[in-house]
């Protein structure tokens, strides 16, 4: 049995901590499209995550309107307050 040193140990662990993003915004918007189908997801853009109320870039009011029937399961899935659709660019 081997002994590491401190340092070593507490160098590899910095590293693998600084090589993730750890962000509840990050997170959100990940799931967010990971919740969405391939069509809706050219549609929409994640714009915003502030007091649990997340801001969604829609291209059209066609869209708008489909995502927001898709409103209450998001809510459940993603653990949030609201989510805010609204018509704007996507980049």
């Amino acid at each position: 049995m081997t002994m590491e040193h401190i340092s070593q140990t507490l160098k590899d662990v910095i590293k693998d901590i600084a090589g993730k993003q750890f962000s509840p915004t990050n997170d959100v918007f990940r799931l967010f499209k990971k919740n969405l189908a391939s069509r809706e997801r050219r549609h929409a853009q994640c714009s915003a995550l502030r007091n649990g109320i997340l801001t969604v870039n829609v291209d059209s009011s066609v869209w708008l309107y489909q995502l927001n029937l898709k409103k209450e399961g998001l809510l459940k899935k993603l653990g949030i307050k609201d989510i805010r659709f609204r018509i704007g660019d996507l980049k």
